[in-house]
């Protein structure tokens, strides 16, 4: 249960620096382009670190209070990327 929790907050993440790539895809910027390449590194740390979690359900609360807050944090930065 609790992986498929956090399953979703990985697809939340991939979905919107989707969106992001294909909002700046025809900019040629290698800041955003850095930026990019180091937030699909960092999801990808995310996704490993999520598949190592207890299926505890006296933890499970906090486990994905912890992700959330984490997911939060990417996402802002995905969306601080601008089109210029």
């Amino acid at each position: 249960m609790i992986q498929s929790k956090l399953q979703l907050l990985v697809e939340e993440l991939r979905d919107t620096l989707k969106r992001k790539e294909e909002e700046v895809v025809n900019i040629n910027n290698s800041y955003i382009s850095s930026s990019i390449s180091n937030i699909k590194q960092e999801i990808d740390t995310f996704e490993a670190f999520t598949k190592k979690q207890s299926n505890d359900p006296f933890l499970m609360d906090q486990i994905l209070k912890n992700f959330q807050k984490e997911a939060n944090v990417i996402i802002e930065r995905i969306n601080e990327l601008k089109n210029t």
